[in-house]
């Protein structure tokens, strides 16, 4: 009886023992977190602007980026964060957009939106040219 006894506390403490073991394997695995802040930037056709944008991320490495079109938007990484700049802008009469991608490892990509208004002489000049 005494040997059932051990047999069974034995088996027990296996089943115990598997299960935390399990359970500390997969909270090993991490789940990769990225937030930026702000999601949208706003700049002046007429000034040449830098504005940050805060990364908060588990991941060391973090990569920002604009795509070959927009070489109007320049991204400058730094440790927790990036700035964005963008060029003077006089050539339209309407705004223009571009997105930054951010990634870090398996999290999911975040996209900031930039937007540069038109130039206000140019505003100017459509009004008066309306009159």
């Amino acid at each position: 009886m005494n040997m059932k006894i051990n047999f069974i506390y034995l088996m027990m403490l296996f089943i115990v023992v598997s299960m935390l073991l399990f359970t500390t394997c997969e909270d090993n695995k991490k789940n990769d977190i990225l937030l930026v802040s702000p999601a949208v930037l706003y700049f002046d056709a007429d000034e040449v602007d830098e504005q940050k944008v805060k990364i908060t991320t588990n991941v060391k490495e973090w990569r920002a980026s604009r795509s070959s079109d927009q070489r109007w938007i320049t991204v400058i990484m730094e440790d927790s964060e990036f700035w964005v700049k963008v060029e003077t802008y006089s050539d339209t009469n309407e705004e223009r957009t571009g997105t930054i991608t951010v990634t870090a490892g398996n999290a999911k990509a975040q996209t900031i939106e930039v937007i540069q208004f038109v130039s206000v002489d140019k505003t100017i000049e459509n009004i008066n040219s309306i009159e």
